[in-house]
């Protein structure tokens, strides 16, 4: 009986404090709020003597406590933008590419981008690209795509460069698609299986853009083969 005593004034007590604490009373300890001394640990409980917040309850000491000092907000800072008032000017010759981490992978792809379309299409477009505001993008083409994925084992050259000629017809991206004819005839590619490549294309991604294709692999071709650079069948 006496266990059964104690547990019920243990509930009735945490109950009242629940409620008391849901309320914001903070005078709910009182003479007589509980049976017996409040419970240890009690949110109403004073603390001792040797407590720096002795003669508090815990919740009077939670609310009399100065509120936290609020967190600022980092902003942003970059060049042209004003953030709060603060700027921070960024050197537009900056370029995180010039690491070493990206350099050996920028060197496979700039071996492997003159190996595909060439020696001298390669020095032109890093020359047209060698700005502070282009080369970024030469630097991430020349890492990204030639270096990251030509490079991979699983499809020959030649297999990449006749998707390269689908894909860039159906993007209608023509001066990209007379880079990747040179680079199709340079990987092994036949006349015919250019032909062949863009007559699929035609199929699947419009005639308008076929036709256009063919206009522009025809002229690749031609200038090509003035060059001495390939020969072109003929009856």
């Amino acid at each position: 009986m006496d266990f059964l005593k104690r547990k019920k004034n243990k509930d009735k007590n945490t109950t009242e404090e629940n409620q008391a604490l849901n309320s914001g009373d903070l005078e709910i300890y009182r003479a007589g709020a509980f049976e017996g001394d409040p419970p240890t640990g009690s949110f109403y409980a004073p603390q001792p003597a040797t407590s720096a917040y002795a003669g508090e309850t815990l919740v009077q000491r939670a609310v009399n406590a100065p509120p936290a000092p609020k967190q600022k907000k980092k902003m942003s800072k970059q060049k042209g933008a004003k953030m709060g008032g603060a700027k921070e000017e960024i050197d537009i010759a900056e370029n995180n590419m010039d690491d070493p981490a990206h350099q050996t992978i920028y060197g496979r792809g700039y071996d492997m981008r003159k190996r595909v379309v060439g020696e001298e299409y390669v020095a032109k477009a890093l020359e047209a690209g060698s700005s502070d505001f282009l080369r970024p993008l030469q630097q991430y083409a020349t890492e990204a795509a030639w270096g990251t994925i030509w490079t991979r084992p699983g499809l020959e050259l030649k297999t990449r460069s006749l998707l390269n000629l689908v894909m860039l017809t159906a993007l209608s991206k023509w001066t990209e698609l007379g880079t990747h004819v040179r680079g199709a005839v340079r990987n092994g590619a036949s006349e015919v299986e250019i032909r062949e490549t863009l007559l699929q294309a035609s199929a699947y991604c419009g005639m308008p853009a076929g036709m256009e294709a063919f206009r522009v692999a025809d002229r690749v071709l031609n200038e090509m083969e003035e060059k001495g650079e390939f020969i072109r069948d003929r009856d």
